[in-house]
């Protein structure tokens, strides 16, 4: 009895070993099938972080650039173009372009499609130059010589430090400047050209934006699967071109649908044409008679309408265009680059946050905080400025301060900042993204005291408005609801800049005469 007793006992006692050693198993297949699982979820997600902006530029456009042969081979036909080859450093990297001189008044800058580099585009370049007008040409980040990777605010800078680099040297105006570009161009020249006094544009095969170009190639955003957003957005930047505008697309273009050109035409503003190559692909249009001639046509007398219409009546065409300008001013929705605030008008949303801001390149600029950032356009145009003033000075411009949420502006009000000094939170123009307070922002008398900032303000008193900035705050607290400010300054564009430095008054004085009642 005692011996069958100790047997199961022992079985007993055998079973639950085996049963502990089983579910020991268990649990750590669980952890270890947990952690893989973890692990490539998370290197996944890195991946995506790493790569995903790459992506965008791939999934866009499946036929992605090649680096073919550089312009500058002897062997290769381009060097029968008596051109200048351009090289700039900026950032550590190489932008490579090249300049032909026809001796003429008009320069037309040429932004390349998505094929290759500017050797790929020689028949382009070979028409416009044999036009007799002047030709700039960039290649992208990533294409022929020019390195770095084609990023969409890289691209933009790449742009224009070619394209201040050219006024620079050969002496070129917007005036005299026709932008004119091919295919995913079209984003880069609608922006490059956004509040520049440019002669006109021209677009061969354009589209609305990547999110648009991806439905047509997948039938779904791809991108947003990637947490991707939206970029190389023609059909926002278009809507701030006042230029002549020629819209050219083949209505049997099979990469960029023919479908695009109608909302970008529909959303451009002001004076604007469209040509319709019938049975055309996406490539050399011009070899069309008819739409040669228009080019040429458009090209020297910006319409095609009229094709020899009186001075008079251009000017009167200018002044209505003009006109629509000042008539469609958004002065109360937030993200409006004309939104005005001050100690009695706040932000409609207290929580308000663009959705273009980035960090202020710190190249000509010197960032205190090391978080300086403002809203893309007015980022662009500021850097610019900055660039501007080390010219002249050989010193950086000093950013103490730039946006402030609400919450940070309430901080800055807890600490007893009196009301005249200091914007309520909700109420301030920093929560715009669009400000930013220079070298030291103390007293006015502070400013008044010294001959060195005196000499910075007055710099920027006369060239601020060239970049679309002006002091918000110079005509006491009576006028402007604060007291005087030299270190604080506003973006609001070349056009609303300009018109107040001419009439010599502040935003506040601008906004009191032209509100909507």
């Amino acid at each position: 009895m005692k011996l069958n007793n100790r047997l199961k006992f022992y079985k007993e006692i055998t079973h639950k070993k085996i049963k502990l050693y089983l579910s020991k198993i268990n649990s750590k297949f669980v952890y270890t099938s947990l952690l893989i699982f973890i692990t490539i979820i998370t290197l996944l997600y890195v991946l995506i972080i790493i790569y995903a902006p790459k992506l965008q530029w791939y999934l866009a456009f499946p036929g992605v650039y090649v680096n073919t042969i550089s312009h500058t081979n002897p062997e290769y036909k381009f060097i029968d173009l008596d051109f200048e080859d351009i090289n700039i450093q900026y950032k550590w990297e190489n932008i490579n372009g090249l300049f032909l001189d026809k001796k003429s008044d008009i320069t037309i800058y040429y932004l390349h499609g998505n094929g290759g580099d500017l050797t790929y585009f020689y028949h382009d370049i070979k028409y416009i130059s044999d036009l007799w007008y002047n030709v700039l040409a960039l290649d992208y980040p990533g294409y022929g010589k020019s390195t770095g990777f084609p990023y969409e605010t890289d691209v933009l800078q790449y742009a224009e430090q070619l394209y201040n680099f050219a006024q620079e040297k050969y002496k070129i105006t917007e005036k005299n400047t026709i932008v004119w570009w091919y295919s995913v161009g079209t984003w880069v020249a609608t922006q490059f050209s956004v509040w520049k006094d440019i002669r006109s544009l021209l677009l061969f095969a354009s589209y609305e934006s990547f999110y648009d170009l991806s439905r047509l190639n997948f039938h779904f955003v791809l991108q947003k699967f990637l947490f991707l957003p939206n970029s190389f957005v023609t059909i926002d930047s278009i809507k701030k071109i006042l230029a002549p505008k020629l819209i050219i697309h083949g209505t049997n273009d099979d990469i960029i649908d023919y479908s695009q050109w109608k909302n970008v035409f529909l959303a451009a503003w002001g004076e604007k044409y469209f040509i319709e190559v019938e049975w055309w692909d996406h490539f050399s249009f011009y070899n069309h008679e008819y739409v040669d001639t228009d080019i040429r046509n458009f090209l020297k007398y910006n319409t095609l309408d009229k094709i020899f219409i009186e001075t008079t009546e251009r000017e009167l065409l200018e002044k209505e265009i003009e006109k629509k300008f000042w008539d469609s001013l958004d002065m109360t929705s937030d993200s409006s680059i004309q939104k005005y605030v001050d100690s009695k008008i706040p932000f409609t949303q207290k929580s308000y946050v663009p959705s273009d801001m980035r960090r202020l390149s710190r190249e000509y600029i010197s960032d205190t905080k090391w978080d300086a950032q403002m809203r893309e356009q007015a980022a662009a145009a500021f850097e610019k400025l900055a660039q501007e003033f080390y010219w002249d000075f050989k010193e950086k411009i000093v950013v103490v301060s730039s946006y402030r949420s609400y919450s940070y502006q309430a901080g800055i009000k807890a600490r007893w900042c009196p009301d005249n000094m200091c914007a309520k939170a909700w109420f301030s123009e920093h929560q715009s993204w669009l400000t930013a307070d220079l070298w030291s922002a103390s007293t006015n008398s502070y400013w008044k005291n010294s001959s060195r900032l005196m000499e910075y303000y007055n710099w920027l008193d006369e060239n601020a408005h060239k970049f679309g900035f002006t002091n918000s705050y110079k005509n006491w607290i009576t006028i402007d609801g604060y007291d005087i400010e030299p270190w604080h300054w506003r973006y609001l564009g070349t056009k609303i800049a300009t018109r107040l430095h001419e009439e010599n008054i502040t935003y506040a004085e601008f906004y009191n005469k032209n509100k909507k009642q």
